[in-house]
């Protein structure tokens, strides 16, 4: 869509076919935004909480000399903390790469805003193009696509910062726990 609006060439008629067709793509796109939070919006949010434990458990485990789980002791060798650390990498590894795929559907909305701002300079006051980019801007401003973890918080990049802050916070709240 930004691609659409950004070619140089464009004037009159098809400047007005490519905002009523970058519209029409908008709303697709937004329709698409929705159906992915109703089918994946549950297994993100599951991800999540998946990462947090894992987190959480590598950290217990890696303070414990010898750890009891169902009245057995169990001892923490290096072994099995390298590859704690190892499945923790891995899996932060894939859980950036969807935050940051999921963040970028905002930011190419935020792009799009803005294209539509610095087109709106480049035409006349009272034409009809001028009208449908407005008409533009209104969608995008009332109608932003916004991927989400079942409806609980939107995925942007800031999450993943926030997940580990909750992990760092559960953590010391089992250290303490742990030292009683």
């Amino acid at each position: 869509m930004n691609k659409l609006l950004n070619e140089r060439n464009l004037e009159g008629r098809d400047l007005l076919k490519v905002v009523r067709k970058v519209s029409k793509l908008y709303l697709k796109m937004d329709d698409v935004v929705e159906y992915f939070n109703r089918l994946f919006g549950w297994p993100m949010l599951l991800i999540f909480f998946d990462f947090i434990l894992l987190i959480l458990s590598a950290l217990v485990a890696a303070t414990n000399e010898n750890f009891t789980f169902q009245d057995r002791v169990y001892n923490t060798n290096t072994d099995a903390v390298l590859v704690n650390i190892f499945f923790i990498l891995q899996s932060g590894v894939w859980l950036t790469a969807l935050i940051f795929c999921c963040d970028s559907v905002g930011t190419e909305v935020e792009e799009l805003l803005t294209n539509c701002y610095r087109l709106e300079y480049k035409l006349p006051l009272f034409s009809m193009e001028l009208e449908e980019l407005g008409n533009l801007k209104k969608l995008i401003k009332n109608k932003t696509p916004k991927l989400t973890a079942a409806g609980f918080f939107e995925i942007k990049r800031s999450t993943l910062l926030s997940l580990l802050g909750t992990a760092t916070t559960y953590f010391i709240v089992a250290l303490q726990f742990k030292s009683l």
